[in-house]
């Protein structure tokens, strides 16, 4: 989901069609994945759940990985998130969540659409949801 390099195309010396170009003059790109690795473990624990509940209901194309890295970007690009929370919710609010996330994140900037707030954003955190 975060690959930029379909079918190879990087080995055959072109880019995917919907890729920008890499920016010119040394530019890098920005760290979208700084949690700590306590709010790593939550995360993890938080996606094993996820897969879980998504496949007990008949969805087993979901990958862990995934979860994890929507969700690390979410909270550390502008919409911080109550991990410890959300890692007790009930299985309906967390799914809500990851789901929302899941489908509102930018996967270029790590932030989230103006149209979905998670119920456990974190309003007491410097960071601002939906800048």
């Amino acid at each position: 989901m975060y690959s930029t390099n379909t079918n190879n195309q990087q080995d055959r010396g072109r880019q995917a069609p919907n890729v920008k170009p890499a920016p010119k003059g040394g530019q890098t790109m920005k760290d979208m994945f700084t949690a700590t690795p306590a709010e790593r473990e939550i995360i993890e624990r938080i996606a094993k759940r996820a897969v879980a509940l998504y496949r007990k209901y008949g969805n087993t194309d979901v990958d862990e990985m995934d979860i994890q890295m929507d969700l690390e970007a979410c909270h550390c690009n502008g919409c911080p998130l109550r991990l410890a929370d959300m890692e007790q919710a009930d299985a309906f609010n967390l799914m809500h969540d990851v789901t929302g996330i899941n489908m509102h994140l930018n996967r270029n900037t790590g932030e989230l659409s103006k149209r979905f707030l998670p119920r456990f954003f974190d309003a007491s955190k410097e960071g601002r949801c939906h800048e």
